[in-house]
């Protein structure tokens, strides 16, 4: 069980303002590029995807591979161990990190997290206010996982209509 305290003394803020494109994919990216700079999760093979500024490079199939990372790192695994909602922590932004080593009189948190079977050392913590869950991993799930299933749906009713019976 993880508790914050209200005191803010000797807190570091190590955070720094990002420009997000105002896209669903991009937001998407910016969540697992958070995710993963909070548990120095490092993986060549999915650095592309955190790459947020280049959302528009991403073919339908590697924006589905997004959607299963997103889905793997969801807030469920991280919710009080290494994200934490606090809008007193956050300030007048929507989300800060802020150095573990820094926060440990002030928050119990896991020192490490598995993450698809790999253990991860948990280095910083994430606080966020809701509407920054909302805005880049809520929405964008939502939005993306319905355009996806729209898309196929398509898909499967072109390759019917297109069909040749013979009776």
């Amino acid at each position: 069980m993880a508790y914050l305290q209200h005191n803010q003394y000797g807190i570091k803020d190590v955070g720094h303002s990002v420009n997000i494109p105002q896209n669903d994919t991009a937001r998407l990216m910016y969540y697992l590029d958070c995710a993963c700079n909070a548990v120095n999760y490092r993986d060549n093979d999915i650095n592309r995807y955190r790459n947020y500024n280049n959302w528009a490079q991403l073919s339908n199939e590697d924006i589905r591979l997004l959607v299963v990372l997103c889905y793997t790192l969801s807030p469920d695994v991280f919710n009080n161990k290494v994200f934490f909602h606090s809008d007193a922590l956050c300030g007048n932004s929507t989300n800060k990190f802020y150095e573990i080593s820094q926060v440990r009189n002030h928050l119990v948190a896991v020192q490490s997290i598995v993450i698809a079977g790999r253990s991860c050392q948990v280095n910083k913590i994430m606080t966020y206010k809701m509407s920054w869950m909302q805005t880049y991993y809520i929405n964008p799930m939502r939005n993306i996982a319905q355009r996806l299933n729209n898309q196929n749906q398509r898909q499967t009713s072109n390759s019917k209509s297109s069909s040749c019976v013979i009776s």
